[in-house]
């Protein structure tokens, strides 16, 4: 678990990873925590903004690679229980998959898999495995000041 900066406070944020390298496909889960503030934003809002960040830094941290430029794009809306969603197509070099996102109040969810498509055996399997479930509110940790 990593704790990241927002609004002179840090709030969690969870990255699991998994690879299954007999097919060659890599799965990652993710959960960020958000302030309280991003309530005013609506849920498809919240959503595409943390997206618009999302993209940013999955595009900077891949593209040191020579021939790894990753491409994201929107695919389709989707919706779990109540929760607004987002399906987009990824492309890293020569390797396809998926990102689904998902709006959860103060969390947000991130699903990927980079290697196959929705309709391999394993894929299925992750994607339909998710759940959310009701949480805790997220709780603020003030940023120390480090000046002496």
């Amino acid at each position: 678990m990593d704790r990241i900066p927002m609004m002179g406070n840090t709030y969690k944020m969870h990255l699991l990873t998994s690879v299954d390298e007999s097919n060659g496909v890599l799965y990652m889960a993710i959960m960020q925590e958000f302030p309280a503030v991003s309530g005013v934003l609506t849920p498809a809002t919240r959503l595409d903004k943390f997206m618009e960040g999302f993209k940013q830094g999955l595009i900077k941290s891949l593209s040191t690679t020579p021939g790894t430029q990753p491409d994201i794009q929107p695919d389709k809306d989707l919706e779990l229980k109540g929760h607004v969603g987002r399906q987009y197509s990824l492309t890293v070099g020569e390797s396809r998959g998926m990102v689904r996102t998902f709006d959860a109040g103060r969390r947000v969810y991130v699903l990927l898999v980079l290697g196959a498509g929705e309709k391999h055996s394993g894929v299925a399997r992750f994607l339909s495995s998710f759940e959310i479930t009701s949480a805790p509110d997220p709780v603020a940790v003030p940023i120390p000041d480090t000046k002496p």
